[in-house]
């Protein structure tokens, strides 16, 4: 895999959208793979007071929020929009565009959100 961080002062337009598209696309494949089989292999029909089902409703959960932000980025690529802070329409590192490729904000937005 190419190394995305080939200046420090690049811009997310620089990025190589082909080989991160097709990182977020392999990565969205993978988790709705995921969440066709997790009940089966989290569910316990032996013994349902371990609470199986809230482990896996609240994982479900959550793989499905990572599907929507891996789908939403995609999305953002295709509009020319990939990069760009989706609050206050800032570049977004490259440095932090590596490290999650899915993310929609900058660091102080994200921070703001949490």
């Amino acid at each position: 895999m190419q190394d995305l961080r080939a200046s420090t002062d690049a811009s997310p337009r620089a990025l190589p959208l082909d080989e991160l598209r097709a990182r977020l696309t392999a990565e969205r494949d993978e988790l709705m793979a995921q969440a066709g089989i997790s009940h089966d292999d989290l569910v316990d029909p032996e013994d349902p007071t371990r609470g199986h089902d809230a482990v896996t409703a609240a994982l479900q959960s959550m793989n499905q929020a990572h599907i929507a932000e891996v789908s939403e980025a995609l999305g953002r690529m295709e509009a020319g929009r990939y990069g760009d802070c989706v609050d206050c329409g800032a570049e977004i590192p490259v440095e932090r565009l590596e490290i999650m490729p899915a993310t929609r904000y900058c660091v102080g937005c994200q921070q703001r959100h949490e």
